[in-house]
């Protein structure tokens, strides 16, 4: 499974690389934070509708000490951490949710993410956001279509116990091209 270009003839190469971001990400963060942030969003994408875009190993290698300290300079600076990455992440969510993320968005249905399972299995750890697929249905569908989907959403909400709960919010950034009357 390729993980990046220099993988795996360069494993170096790649772990320096992230490290360049880690220090990016880190310095972004704690000037957020010293602006006012009260929370700072981290994207890095790690999966796709398939799965994970590398083995957990791979993950564990290369992504996981990066994502620990950002996550641990953003904590220590005392705002909250929401990770953002779309895709099928099932088999790396205990290592992301063991870095001691605050919450986790979007858990897309249609790549293979359960919210209500993720929420039972690390409510009691993280805040699940997500529920709203704005893909096709913001820039293809009709108004009627929008209105029927997120009432949808609202109603599973609405009848999971308490701790299913989680918070209602689109999945993705809004697509190009919207659908004037949604």
């Amino acid at each position: 499974m390729p993980l990046v270009f220099g993988h795996p003839l360069n494993p170096p190469m790649v772990k320096e690389l992230v490290q360049i971001s880690v220090e990016h990400n880190v310095a972004l963060a704690e000037k957020a934070i010293d602006l006012g942030a009260d929370f700072v969003v981290l994207g890095d994408d790690y999966g796709s509708s398939m799965g994970p875009l590398m083995s957990p190993a791979q993950f564990e290698e290369f992504f996981l000490p990066g994502l620990q300290e950002v996550v641990k300079a953003i904590k220590d600076k005392g705002a909250y951490c929401i990770k953002h990455c779309c895709g099928d992440i099932n088999l790396l969510l205990d290592m992301i949710v063991g870095t001691g993320i605050d919450a986790l968005h979007p858990l897309d249905a249609a790549a293979g993410m359960d919210i209500a399972a993720v929420k039972q299995n690390y409510g009691d750890r993280i805040c699940v956001i997500g529920g709203v697929d704005c893909g096709d249905l913001l820039s293809l569908d009709p108004p009627e279509r929008v209105v029927e989907e997120v009432k949808k959403v609202l109603t599973l909400q609405r009848h999971l116990p308490e701790y299913l709960q989680y918070v209602v919010v689109q999945l993705k950034k809004l697509p190009y091209i919207l659908n004037q009357d949604s």
